[in-house]
């Protein structure tokens, strides 16, 4: 009961800051359009542009220095870590589609034999179904 009574108060507070923020107004604006007067001024956009230049830059010298640690493959070089991890993953990924393709082809023959009498597999025929 405590918790209800404690999320009903919390509910109370966002939805009242929500009614202030939106329709009670500060001098001659709401806070809500006092903020939207804030991001389409000139300077707002001006800072948008400098942090999207930014981190642009910040990406390239990311991807330089990632590049530079790659081997000429695309992979990691074969004496660290990484490069033992990357080919485990590589062996793990092929024994998982081998066994899909082998548990897929079982249930295909399974569901051929049963449909249609034929043993697809070794061994004798499967008696004909009436």
């Amino acid at each position: 009961m405590k918790e209800f009574l404690g999320n009903l108060v919390k509910l109370a507070v966002i939805v009242g800051l929500g009614y202030l923020f939106f329709f009670v107004s500060l001098g001659d604006k709401t806070p809500f359009r006092h903020a939207m007067a804030w991001v389409q001024s000139d300077e707002a956009k001006e800072i948008g542009r400098e942090a999207g230049e930014a981190a642009d830059r910040i990406g390239d010298h990311l991807e330089d220095q990632v590049a530079a640690h790659l081997a000429p493959d695309g992979g990691f070089p074969d004496g660290g870590v990484l490069g033992h991890v990357e080919r485990r993953i590589g062996e793990r990924i092929d024994e998982r589609i081998e066994e899909g393709i082998d548990r897929g082809s079982e249930r295909l023959r399974e569901e051929v034999q049963d449909r249609t009498g034929l043993n697809l597999g070794m061994g004798a025929p499967a008696p004909p179904t009436p």
